[in-house]
């Protein structure tokens, strides 16, 4: 976070409104497929949202630099090997429906 802080301070077009910068909080949450991490940062008012916006890519770029991959929501479907060709598809289509709507909550 020190790092991407001084990166911050040294980009012309976000370092005008930052007054600090950003201190990591920790991991707040952990996901099947997503880690919430909590930063804060100063900024002069009306100007944090550019950095708002470019922090998280900041943070990702760090995190993939390091060799640290997320993983990606996945489904899998397992079905009877004897399952019709309709009893399959209706499997498929159930799981895929299922995973769409947790998406959308999220």
């Amino acid at each position: 976070m020190n790092r991407i802080g001084e990166e911050l301070k040294a980009d012309a077009s976000l370092c005008a409104g930052l007054l600090e910068p950003p201190k990591s909080q920790g991991v707040i949450q952990m996901e099947d497929s997503a880690m919430i991490l909590r930063v804060k940062f100063k900024a002069i008012p009306g100007k944090q949202f550019p950095i708002r916006r470019e922090l998280p890519h900041r943070i990702r770029a760090a995190f993939e630099e390091a060799g640290i991959r997320f993983a990606g929501r996945e489904v899998t479907v397992r079905v009877q090997e004897d399952a019709s060709p309709a009893e399959r598809r209706c499997a498929i289509e159930a799981a895929a429906s299922r995973g769409f709507e947790e998406a959308e909550r999220a």
